[in-house]
C-alpha cells in the first residue's frame, strides 16, 4: 500500500499513521512525505507528484511487479 501524506497536516494527526500500520497486517506500508503541501495534497504543490506516483503504483499492480518509488520525494517503509 502507498501512501501520501504531508509533513505539515493540521488537520490529521500522527496518530493515523500509527492506526494504519497497526491494521494493515498483510501489506508493506510505503509512506511517501509531501514537504511541500498541507492537509488537501491533491490541491497543493506536491499535487503533480501523487498523481504520477498513484498511476506508476497502479501499473505496477496491474503488471504484477512491485511499486517504483524512484520519483517520490521520500519514501519512509520503516515504523513512525
Amino acid at each position: 500500500m502507498r501512501v501520501y501524506r504531508s509533513t505539515v497536516d493540521h488537520v490529521v494527526s500522527d496518530s493515523s499513521m500509527l492506526a494504519l500500520r497497526r491494521g494493515l497486517t498483510r501489506a508493506p506500508l510505503e509512506v511517501i512525505r509531501l514537504e511541500n503541501s498541507y492537509h488537501v495534497a491533491t490541491m497543493d504543490n506536491d499535487a503533480p507528484e501523487i498523481f504520477r506516483g498513484s498511476a506508476e503504483f497502479i501499473r505496477s499492480l496491474v503488471a504484477g511487479g512491485a511499486p517504483d518509488a524512484a520519483h517520490a520525494s521520500q519514501k519512509d517503509t520503516a515504523d513512525e
